[in-house]
């Protein structure tokens, strides 16, 4: 998959639909998919596919990473704190690093 093509909505929900219907590495697909509409600024869909792609997968760090920043890019500090809190748990830091920086999170 390229990741590349979340600068190119379009291509990228394309490449998301061709994933999906094959049903291999859905979480993932979720997260591609949640990628293209936080660039689209559509942040309830990208938050929908993030929250599912958590459900199947309760310690997928990237995910709660992401539901965090699709918050953040709305200016919901105090719900997106808690999802880079965990994304961090579960190793990945950079995002809750910066959102403490920024005076997001404590």
């Amino acid at each position: 998959m390229e990741w590349t093509t979340i600068y190119r909505p379009q291509e990228g929900y394309r490449i998301f639909k061709q994933c999906y219907q094959n049903a291999t590495g859905l979480c993932r697909c979720l997260l591609f998919r949640g990628t293209v509409y936080d660039n689209l600024n559509n942040y309830k869909r990208a938050i929908e596919d993030y929250n599912q792609a958590i459900r199947l997968k309760p310690n997928y760090a990237l995910a709660y990473n992401n539901l965090g920043g699709a918050y953040f890019l709305q200016s919901k500090n105090k719900l997106g704190c808690p999802d880079v809190q965990k994304a961090c748990t579960l190793g990945i830091c950079a995002m809750l690093e910066s959102a403490k920086d920024k005076g997001y999170c404590h």
